[in-house]
């Protein structure tokens, strides 16, 4: 019972989180971690919470590691950040056993784009309506007009009365789409029109990951260890890469004039990588990936077709 109820309450929290803030950054404002692990043939399970910066320096990978062996091991959590969420999900008995390796990796089950309205909402004493305590620059609320202090009433012919009222709204709602938001003071209502943004959703889980034998003979990875997908992509794609070498491993991304439009650094990097990136906001075209480790030189070509 202990367990359901904190898995619930998690998970109205994640999802509430997935729609609370504007996409503007990659800042991460909140991170929590739910671990529940049962030693085998124990009838006891153990409940560990990580939040903010506990969360972000518990080393995921390393834990499954030392305790997949001797415990069943369950994970749920959130990485809250201005413009991406990423929803944690592993179980342990949901693996595949596999002789010899220990090694785990993060793996993407899906990202998508969501809907966000881009305000922080707290509920009102008598629930009647959510107070913005927070509209976030560059958001569909800004533009709309609604304001710190404003309260909304309704979305649409929905009455809101929670934050979770206006996520769940939300998240019936598609990217683009124009809602009619109901705000203003105690008696003094109006309507605004908002067309709904949008944030990137990305849930993941672990998987085990230990390089191949042929890898790690060569100590270098092979062409077919960087893919991207889907390319051709209209925006979001993923980035699957790995190496058995250790070092600092620079990812950018230029467009077909040389003008590099994303770079990112992992410092003393090894092993498996595999992230979303988002070139929604750039024209359709080519763009060349390049990924750099010491002198080694990978490429990838990536065509962006808008709809």
């Amino acid at each position: 019972m202990k367990n359901l109820f904190l898995l619930s309450f998690l998970a109205c929290f994640l999802f509430l989180g997935n729609h609370a803030f504007a996409q503007n950054n990659d800042k991460i404002i909140s991170q929590s971690l739910l671990i529940s692990i049962k030693k085998h043939n124990a009838t006891q399970t153990e409940y560990i919470t990580k939040v903010d910066e506990e969360a972000n320096h518990f080393d995921i990978e390393k834990f499954i590691s030392e305790n997949i062996a001797t415990a069943d091991i369950r994970i749920v959590g959130s990485i809250i950040a201005w413009g991406k969420t990423t929803r944690i999900n592993f179980d342990s008995k949901k693996l595949d056993a596999q002789n010899g390796c220990n090694i785990f990796c993060k793996k993407i089950i899906e990202v998508k784009k969501t809907p966000l309205l881009g305000v922080q909402v707290i509920a009102t004493d008598d629930l009647d309506g959510v107070l913005v305590e927070t509209v976030f620059e560059g958001s569909a609320a800004e533009a709309a007009g609604i304001e710190q202090g404003d309260i909304i009433y309704y979305v649409d012919d929905t009455v809101i009365q929670s934050g979770c009222d206006l996520t769940m709204e939300m998240n019936d709602s598609e990217v683009g789409q124009v809602v009619d938001i109901h705000v203003g003071e105690k008696g003094h209502q109006r309507i605004v029109p908002a067309i709904l943004g949008y944030k990137i959703l990305e849930n993941i889980t672990y998987q085990y990951c230990c390089p191949s034998e042929v890898a790690l003979e060569n100590n270098k990875i092979n062409a077919n260890d960087l893919t991207v997908f889907p390319n051709p992509t209209r925006g979001l794609t993923e980035l699957k890469f790995q190496t058995s070498t250790r070092g600092d491993l620079k990812i950018y991304i230029t467009d077909v004039a040389g003008q590099r439009i994303y770079q990112h650094t992992i410092n003393d990097f090894k092993g498996f990588y595999n992230e979303s990136i988002d070139l929604t906001k750039y024209a359709s075209g080519v763009y060349f990936l390049q990924m750099i480790q010491g002198e080694n030189i990978w490429t990838e070509k990536i065509v962006l077709q808008k709809i």
